[in-house]
């Protein structure tokens, strides 16, 4: 779909021609509001908290407990599918029956395949009764969903990244348009495209030459962590040193609305506090980022939002300074009601 949906895509349309130019008007509102600029937005639009949390949460009480913790509503939810994986689709209904939007981190790459190269599967057709299964299984949930579609693309860490296999930008970009094509011919009309590679990194490329295009991409974002020597070669990092280049690139590329697709701190020895914190005091600075998703898994390093008492602080101190404050649902964060 390239233009936001969630809340407008039920009733039927087509009643009387005055319903349908109501419709019409109701959707120029609609789209007016989303794509709101940033010189406008202010501080007066809520910031989206999200939560990456693993598959073992069906019943959402880790989201719960992290409200319960940090005084801020989680309002997206993400997880990981790999290609050839069903729909989850008790959780996503979960996730939306509890007012919250499900962000699906779907990963192009089959386990159970040897094919080395998804995306070229992908762009032949090989995939699309998959494609078609899952796109009907998204159709068939009582509300709106975002699908991250090869998430980190730039980054020779995926098996989907460009360089990776003999992979090209020119074979990342035409998935991509595959991918949506087959929703939108299965009539999918509840789904928002998120495009999300990470912060550039020397050996990444630049972001405009992955880019699809806003025709087929509703929400744009990059992932980025503060790993502060937990990782080889990785230093103390702000917000604003890991983040700062990468909004520029997509203010420049995209009028599509922004929301970080992934973010994560080390605990940095009662250090986190103070970075997360100034997270958030950066996002009250930057209007055009219209949401967060925090990375609230340990895997190879703890960036829960609890890892330490240092984070949690960071967290309670961090929200309850936020002057746009946090949104109730996606779309408010999105400029949408």
């Amino acid at each position: 779909m390239a233009a936001y949906s969630a809340g407008i895509t039920g009733g039927d349309r087509h009643r009387s021609r005055a319903a349908n130019s109501s419709a019409v008007a109701l959707l120029v509102v609609l789209v007016s509001l989303l794509f709101v600029p940033a010189s406008q937005a202010g501080a007066s639009i809520p910031l989206a908290f999200g939560l990456t949390t693993g598959l073992d949460h069906d019943s959402l009480s880790r989201i719960t407990q992290v409200e319960s913790e940090t005084g801020g509503h989680v309002s997206l939810v993400n997880w990981f599918q790999d290609f050839g994986s069903p729909l989850l689709g008790q959780r996503a209904r979960a996730v939306l029956l509890s007012g919250r939007t499900p962000i699906i981190s779907w990963q192009p790459v089959d386990p159970s395949s040897p094919a080395p190269n998804e995306l070229a599967r992908i762009v032949a057709g090989d995939d699309d009764a998959y494609l078609r299964s899952f796109a009907h299984a998204i159709q068939s949930l009582p509300g709106a969903v975002w699908i991250r579609f090869a998430p980190e693309m730039n980054g020779d860490w995926e098996p989907w990244g460009v360089g990776v296999h003999g992979q090209t930008a020119a074979e990342l970009f035409e998935a991509w348009r595959h991918v949506h094509d087959v929703f939108a011919a299965a009539g999918v009309t509840n789904v928002l495209w998120f495009w999300c590679p990470n912060v550039p990194a020397p050996g990444t490329g630049r972001l405009t030459d992955l880019y699809p295009g806003d025709q087929v991409v509703d929400v744009v974002g990059v992932d980025g962590y503060n790993f502060g020597g937990a990782r080889p070669g990785t230093t103390w990092r702000s917000y604003r040193a890991i983040f700062g280049g990468a909004l520029s690139e997509l203010h420049a590329l995209s009028k599509r609305p922004i929301v970080l697709g992934e973010v994560g701190t080390v605990a940095g020895n009662g250090r986190a506090a103070n970075w997360i914190r100034t997270f958030f005091a950066s996002l009250d600075a930057s209007p055009a980022v219209r949401g967060f998703v925090w990375f609230d898994i340990s895997k190879q390093i703890n960036t829960r939002v609890d890892a330490s008492p240092s984070s949690l602080r960071g967290f309670r101190l961090g929200i309850r300074s936020l002057r746009r404050g946090i949104a109730r649902t996606a779309t408010s964060a999105l400029g949408s009601g």
